[in-house]
């Protein structure tokens, strides 16, 4: 499987934003304090592209004090204040080295980092990729508070970056793996994605010794010597 949206497609006009901050989606309409059940408020936006008035997302507002706004189907994808027809939020789809397949890239990451950072995006797409298809705790957490309440000392904020470096190590020790075996897809440039991981946030210590062991690693076999 591989992509026919390239990834400089994306960026004609003004598409790219400099700001871009995720916020924690609880997706229920169940307070996780009191249990009361919210009628939420849906919220409506014009597509930035095809400007049809679209829900976005429903806010929830419980007589506890919580506030939440939580995802609705629709064709339509809300980043930032733009709100993108499903058929123009995509991005090129991204080669796995856990799944030595082509997965979805990430439309958000996209958007976010721009036309300069193609490997940034790669190892970003596939952190995402990996934490919602590789751990299956990570959803399970977001789904069910009961699970949830049930890690201790749980936050969000810091139990997302330290499944994002567990990821990038995973997937770290895989494409070092799949360049000695000589099993990367011509198009994918390895060093490129090492170099990615580099770029990506939150990198804990283990996780930026690695990536440079990495990045040394696949010098080496690129220059002809995969010894030591």
């Amino acid at each position: 499987m591989s992509s026919d949206y390239g990834f400089d497609e994306f960026f004609t006009g003004d598409n790219y934003r400099d700001e871009f901050v995720p916020s924690h989606i609880y997706d229920r309409n169940q307070c996780w304090d009191c249990e009361r059940i919210v009628t939420p408020e849906l919220l409506m936006e014009n597509c930035a592209k095809c400007g049809k008035k679209t829900p976005v997302r429903e806010k929830c507002v419980c007589v506890c004090g919580n506030e939440w706004v939580r995802k609705v189907k629709t064709k339509h994808q809300q980043i930032d204040s733009e709100v993108f027809c499903e058929s123009y939020a995509k991005a090129p789809d991204v080669w796995c080295p856990k799944c030595d397949d082509y997965v979805k890239g990430s439309f958000y990451l996209l958007y976010k980092l721009g036309p300069s950072s193609r490997g940034a995006f790669h190892a970003g797409s596939l952190v995402t990729h990996y934490r919602h298809n590789h751990v299956k705790s990570w959803d399970r957490s977001l789904r069910n508070a009961r699970y949830r309440d049930k890690i201790p000392n749980y936050d969000y904020d810091q139990e997302k970056a330290r499944v994002n470096n567990r990821a990038k190590r995973q997937l770290l020790r895989e494409l070092l793996k799949c360049v000695g075996n000589d099993c990367i897809p011509s198009e994918v440039d390895a060093m490129a994605l090492a170099r990615g991981f580099e770029e990506l946030r939150e990198n804990d210590d283990a996780t930026q010794n690695l990536v440079r062991d990495v990045i040394e690693k696949i010098g080496r076999f690129i220059d002809g010597d995969s010894g030591g």
